[in-house]
């Protein structure tokens, strides 16, 4: 559409015309590519885009409750099991818990004397429910009793805490250049990562803490019951990990180099800080985990039944009737390969011979290899409940005073040896 050439003679004699005038409008409406939408209108519409996305899943989540309801779905919180499950995840991966290794506390704590601090899980925290009978409590008597007033030791151990806890703890530690770290873990480490996707465990360990507690909040509601696995599964599996052999052993060794490498990172930031290392080899109950002795005849009856017994079964009858023979050092090492090839809530055995090279490897890192050391002591007695049990338990991994006692005594004897008689606090240590 064309002008006519009265009104081109105009706009040659006037000019353009002038912002919001008519012919300035007309000229938008002609080409719309250049008008200007009003503040209002875009207000309005990126309101709307907004609450489309926004309320469009809500209507969906509430059209899913509502249909969860109908059927007669409940939540899945207050589930006893579920409750147990996230009791579970809290104690192993809450990260608030590394505040308890906080800086100026512990500094004042240990002024003007050679600090001590062990790390690890329940085994060193103490088992059942904080047993005060524990490692540190030993370690601390013994050093008492040779040197008294030389040494402060303080335990950082807590229940379910595994590597990654080590070194966020360590960390923290090494601020106040503490004189000796002993570290005694590992179980947890294989206990909470062998599963299907050890990886992706060790991620969600890592750094899916809040994905934990937003699975929490949706366990509230009905509809998450429609999508979330089975609750009816137990914590632990009872019989076997769960997995094939060949992923077990897959596992094993991603969480072999996952363990590696959080000492790893500990080792090397000691050296730096001036601070000795004291890695303890852990043990496990071979003779009485899973069965106590009393079922010993009913493991070799299930494996007589059994056409084809699996590799844990195969070792453990074994281990029985080596040691119903007098075989212990048979008997010994059936159990252990019974342990490897199932372990169950243990470490295998590859964990503590990479605690030995790691304590190989480094001038400051020392080694209390007590592993073989209960394994000379107990070969006829058997490494089971009277090392992993009291009156009111008996499992896999928890030691009893007595071993506690053993541990504490072993490892003051290596701290003793490593510390001169009547030497001061060295400068710049967590007393400074």
């Amino acid at each position: 559409m064309f002008d006519s050439p009265a009104v081109e003679a105009l706009r040659t004699v006037r000019g353009p015309p002038e912002p919001g005038s008519a012919p300035h409008l007309a000229a938008e409406v002609r080409c719309p590519g250049r008008r200007l939408k009003h503040p209002l209108t875009l207000l309005l519409r990126t309101a709307g885009t907004l609450g489309l996305a926004i309320g469009a899943p809500l209507l969906l989540l509430l059209l899913l409750e509502t249909g969860a309801w109908l059927f007669g779905v409940e939540p899945l919180a207050g589930r006893a099991n579920r409750e147990a499950r996230h009791q579970l995840r809290s104690c192993r991966w809450d990260p608030g818990m590394i505040e308890r290794c906080s800086k100026p506390r512990l500094a004042e704590q240990t002024r003007g004397r050679s600090s001590v601090f062990v790390l690890g899980g329940s085994s060193v925290y103490g088992h059942p429910g904080g047993e005060p009978r524990n490692i540190p409590h030993y370690l601390r008597s013994v050093l008492l009793r040779e040197r008294p007033g030389e040494f402060e030791v303080r335990s950082l151990a807590y229940p379910c805490k595994d590597s990654i806890f080590l070194r966020g703890c360590a960390g923290r530690l090494l601020e106040i250049f503490p004189d000796f770290l002993v570290i005694y873990s590992g179980h947890n480490d294989f206990s909470g990562h062998r599963v299907r996707y050890p990886r992706l465990s060790i991620w969600i360990a890592r750094y899916g803490w809040p994905l934990v507690k937003l699975e929490e909040w949706l366990g509230r509601f009905r509809f998450w019951t429609l999508f979330a696995r089975s609750e009816d599964e137990p914590l632990l599996p009872r019989f076997d990990s769960g997995i094939s052999p060949e992923k077990s052993a897959a596992a094993n060794q991603v969480i072999l180099e996952h363990y590696t490498e959080n000492l790893t990172a500990i080792i090397e930031r000691a050296s730096e800080r001036g601070t000795q290392i004291v890695l303890v080899t852990v043990v496990s109950n071979l003779h009485e985990y899973p069965n106590p002795r009393e079922q010993w005849g009913l493991m070799l009856l299930a494996h007589a039944k059994a056409e084809t017994p699996g590799p844990w079964l195969r070792h453990y009858a074994e281990g029985i009737r080596s040691y119903r023979a007098g075989r212990f050092e048979d008997s010994l090492r059936a159990f252990e390969m019974a342990r490897d090839a199932d372990p169950r809530s243990r470490a295998p055995g590859l964990l503590n011979a990479r605690i030995r090279e790691l304590a190989q490897a480094h001038d400051h890192v020392h080694l209390v290899d007590f592993e073989p050391q209960l394994s000379r002591m107990s070969l006829e007695a058997g490494i089971g409940c009277n090392h992993f049990g009291t009156a009111e338990y008996c499992d896999g991994v928890h030691i009893n005073p007595r071993t506690s006692r053993l541990i504490g005594k072993a490892v003051a004897e290596r701290v003793l040896e490593l510390s001169p008689a009547s030497a001061p606090a060295r400068a710049g240590s967590a007393g400074e």
